[in-house]
């Protein structure tokens, strides 16, 4: 089964994803949840179907669509949440730009994780890995782009390929 997620610009507490909840159970009659440390997993008939966090909302197929109408009733509420893409850009780049000077802000930091640095022009997020050194794309690191649902041209999102331009991207896969 493959898997999408929503990257939540900010964050947000449990309570406010409840009404998230709420149209899951209605729909799948869900029951089975585990809360833990501002993070809920909804099980259906043992298999976990969905993930909340402060910052992201994981979803397996085939609940995906049923689901994105869920993540519209959090946009309404003019909480900001982005549809991750299945696009992975392999970079070579000297490092002599931040993402800042790229025109990126940072959203938030996963510890050991990396950072999510979020574009308002391009409603693109890119994630980093932390060992890329302050804020500097350093040569050889994987950065995954999030995009809201813009065409692909030859894997590249239209409005980043200016950007993609500026940090010499080598190489576009699917993960």
């Amino acid at each position: 089964m493959t898997q999408s997620e929503y990257f939540i610009a900010g964050s947000v507490s449990v309570s406010q994803m409840e009404p998230l909840l709420r149209n899951i159970r209605a729909i799948y009659g869900t029951r089975c949840e585990e809360q833990f440390d501002e993070k809920i997993t909804v099980f259906h008939q043992g298999q976990a179907l969905l993930h909340l966090s402060k910052y992201k909302v994981s979803v397996r197929s085939p609940l995906i669509l049923k689901c994105y109408g869920a993540v519209e009733y959090v946009r309404s509420a003019g909480i900001s949440v982005m549809l991750r893409s299945v696009t992975t850009c392999h970079v070579s780049y000297n490092a002599t730009e931040t993402l800042s000077d790229l025109g990126f802000e940072i959203s938030h930091t996963f510890g050991r994780y990396g950072s999510i640095f979020w574009h308002p022009d391009v409603k693109v997020i890119v994630s980093r890995l932390k060992d890329c050194k302050e804020e500097k794309l350093c040569d050889y690191a994987f950065v995954k782009i999030y995009t809201e649902g813009d065409m692909l041209v030859e894997g590249i999102p239209k409005k980043f390929q200016r950007i993609a331009e500026r940090i010499k991207v080598c190489k576009f896969y699917g993960g």
